[in-house]
């Protein structure tokens, strides 16, 4: 009789416990006890959750296909399978029954094509999956309770930092900690961007991480190459919170060896580490990095006016700009030229629109938006602010006040109102990532609510912002009349770049509506708020612009 003999060890770790040369020999000296010969399937060191990950195992069941052998032998059952849903190792037990293969371990073998073995075989594999279940757990509560207790639970081949096993924390390396505090310095000093850092340290041949961790010992040879420094591996180290002191655990969730997301920050533990660099410097990195994308040449290659600065309404992704080729002629009047058999007379035309990102991943239903368009209304408001601040701000008084009193509501008064619509959708916010959390709220239904919620919420923000600005004192309100009043030169003279630089400075977004109005809102300093947050300025074709919030 032919004979499968499958050995496999979890992790590395058991090798030890569980090794696999122990399972060989005992297989190997059954099979010979019985006479068999054997066909060796050794996965080595690999995780049991998915036939996938598992080369052997499906060469195995080629095999099997193939008739290549009558039984599979194992040291036990769950070396075959110890999946979370059963799936696979209901699949392999349909390729051995209907190839008419036996299971078999040294102390007992299985006959799936008879009733009471197969119910053996299930209530086995059951048990495997439930014995997993508990492992786990056990493993993710000593986890916690270790990082709790200040014990460093992570990866150990973090540039900048060595494991100590006597004292189960990370250390500093100061020729290490030097590099990490030269990309920063690159990036807040030097304004560099992640690309052009990981160009600096090439050229004057810094070694990378994974050297590094090759002269300190904790590089293994698991397949890794050296290679260079490149821009994601810059961004990585910027954006690590571990090098400002923080080392934040149980933060994203994992499900079936699925990344699901991130955890409710209620649920990260933060664990203090011997920090590099100070807050001040992650936080000034993360400003650059973030200013870097929303300005970055690829987002503006064709210089539209909004680039970086326009959302959608309806799924708040940015949208980015199109040109598109159309014909089309029309007479004077605006309508459109037939030739005399009643057919349109072509011409090519090239147009450009804003159109959502999410229209792809998110099926939003954002219509695209002529450039020309929105452009034009944009800055019309803003040249409006520029040149009559005062008059801006007064107008953007009386109509929140005229709105207020057809409302017959004074402005306490809605200002309490906005507070308690502000929590409502901050609990609200909780419940779904509440909901998500205990598997209530699938992954797809939370980016389709999250959005919307967050949206309002900042509207509602921003209303606050705009009724505290109409109470401010006389000395705050001709404070900002003076920042808006600073403007250099004339902007009626400016190029389209030098528009889309003067944006930058002046905008925080625009966000536009699927009925085709749109909010745009500035930044300007604010009674009560922190200084760069934003004010709404809508605009109204019935008049020149207005800072206020649009209904």
């Amino acid at each position: 009789m032919n004979c499968a003999i499958y050995i496999r060890v979890s992790t590395e770790k058991q090798r030890e416990k569980f090794s696999l040369s122990s399972q060989e020999k005992i297989l190997i000296e059954y099979t010979k006890s019985k006479g068999w010969d054997y066909i060796l399937y050794n996965e080595g060191a690999g995780s049991g959750e998915t036939l996938e990950n598992r080369p052997q195992m499906m060469k195995l069941l080629q095999d099997a296909r193939d008739k290549k052998f009558e039984v599979c032998l194992v040291i036990e059952l769950e070396r075959l399978s110890r999946d979370e849903d059963l799936f696979d190792w209901l699949t392999i037990k349909k390729t051995f029954r209907d190839n008419k293969i036996k299971i078999a371990t040294p102390n007992q073998a299985y006959d799936l094509s008879d009733d009471e073995d197969d119910f053996l075989s299930d209530l086995f594999g059951a048990l495997a999956k439930r014995e997993k279940k508990k492992l786990l757990k056990r493993m993710k509560r000593g986890s916690l309770e270790a990082v709790t207790k200040g014990v460093y639970i992570g990866s150990h081949f973090r540039l900048g930092y060595r494991y100590d096993k006597t004292i189960k924390k990370l250390i500093v390396v100061p020729e290490e900690a030097e590099v990490v505090r030269k990309i920063f310095e690159l990036c807040n000093e030097q304004n560099l961007g992640t690309v052009a850092i990981a160009e600096y340290l090439n050229q004057n041949k810094i070694p990378t991480s994974l050297e590094f961790a090759e002269k300190k010992g904790s590089y293994k040879g698991k397949g890794f190459k050296i290679g260079s420094w490149t821009g994601g591996v810059v961004w990585r180290l910027l954006t690590n919170h571990i090098y400002y002191g923080v080392y934040r655990f149980n933060r994203i969730e994992h499900k079936n060896g699925k990344t699901l997301g991130k955890r409710p920050e209620s649920e990260w533990i933060k664990q203090p580490v011997e920090p590099i660099i100070t807050y001040e410097e992650f936080s000034k990195a993360q400003e650059s990095i973030k200013n870097r994308a929303k300005w970055a040449d690829r987002n503006v290659r064709n210089e539209y006016l909004l680039s970086g600065l326009i959302y959608c309404a309806e799924c708040e992704s940015k949208l980015q700009g199109a040109t598109f080729k159309a014909y089309e002629k029309r007479d004077k009047e605006g309508n459109i030229v037939r030739d005399k058999r009643g057919y349109l007379i072509k011409r090519w035309k090239t147009i450009s629109y804003y159109k959502c990102y999410g229209r792809v991943k998110k099926d939003c239903v954002l219509p695209y938006v002529k450039t020309e368009e929105i452009d034009n209304k944009v800055w019309k408001a803003i040249d409006y602010l520029v040149k009559q601040p005062q008059n801006a701000l007064d107008e953007a008084i009386r109509i929140k006040q005229i709105e207020l009193k057809e409302a017959k509501e004074t402005i306490p008064d809605r200002l309490k109102g906005l507070g308690k619509e502000l929590e409502r959708l901050i609990n609200a916010e909780d419940r779904l990532l509440d909901a998500f959390s205990m598997g209530d709220l699938t992954q797809e239904d939370l980016k389709k609510q999250m959005p919307k919620i967050k949206l309002r919420k900042y509207r509602t923000q921003a209303e606050i912002d705009s009724l505290r600005l109409q109470i401010a004192g006389s000395e705050l309100k001709e404070q900002k009349l003076a920042n808006l009043s600073a403007v250099k030169g004339n902007i009626d003279d400016y190029s389209q770049k030098q528009r889309r630089e003067f944006l930058r400075g002046a905008l925080d977004k625009v966000i536009v509506y699927k009925n085709g109005d749109i909010d745009i809102i500035t930044i300007l300093d604010s009674p009560e708020r922190e200084q760069g947050k934003p004010y709404e300025l809508v605009c109204d074709e019935s008049r020149q612009g207005s800072l206020c919030h649009s209904g």
